[in-house]
């Protein structure tokens, strides 16, 4: 299991803390150890508890348990310089301070995240071309406006952009002038998250 700095520095600080206590901190004994506020401690734990590094019970203080002991691993990051903005009228602002991208951070932490490459260019009209890959974050309660990945049966999908107004509905892309599905929550296999265009070929 990989974990991010932060998550490994919380989970380090539980072993610790109720190895010598004898007991789990509390929520509001974490914030404040690491300067930040119950709301923020408290996404961290949920982060956690979807890596099943720890356990909660709820309405219960002092709760937390370490699922496998001190942690040892952290979630390796892979970031990139963002060295400036290119205009429509091919003006290039550059940077002076060029603030890093944590690339990691385009893909699905979740489990059964996924890719799925773009076969032929029936997508084009949409801007997705053959060889695109579209990375598939394994969530089924989109926003209206995201692209979605909508099963129709167990060998068939398309790919469309999601609304609930007047009610809930996928439009294919792929559709001269679109065409509408009804988007039943058990059909939506996830959102395109990120689109990954490769712009040479592979050494």
């Amino acid at each position: 299991m990989f974990f991010t700095d932060r998550q490994l520095k919380v989970l380090t600080y539980v072993h610790a803390y109720t190895q010598e206590k004898g007991v789990a901190p509390t929520l509001r004994e974490i914030a404040s150890n690491f300067g930040v506020t119950k709301v923020t401690a408290l996404e961290h734990l949920r982060a956690l508890e979807k890596k099943r590094a720890i356990r909660r019970h709820r309405h219960q203080p002092r709760s937390i348990e370490l699922v496998d002991g001190p942690p040892t691993h952290r979630q390796p990051i892979i970031t990139l310089p963002i060295t400036g903005e290119l205009h429509a009228d091919g003006q290039v602002d550059y940077a002076n301070q060029a603030p890093d991208l944590d690339v990691s951070s385009l893909v699905p932490k979740q489990k059964n995240g996924h890719i799925l490459r773009v076969v032929g260019n029936h997508l084009a009209r949409s801007g997705l071309h053959d060889g695109d890959l579209l990375v598939i974050e394994p969530r089924a309660t989109p926003r209206t406006g995201e692209l979605v990945l909508l099963a129709l049966d167990r060998s068939r999908a398309i790919v469309g952009r999601y609304s609930d107004q007047p009610h809930a509905h996928v439009v294919s892309i792929a559709s001269e002038g679109g065409v509408a599905t009804d988007a039943v929550p058990s059909q939506i296999r996830g959102i395109v998250q990120t689109l990954i265009r490769r712009f040479s070929p592979p050494a």
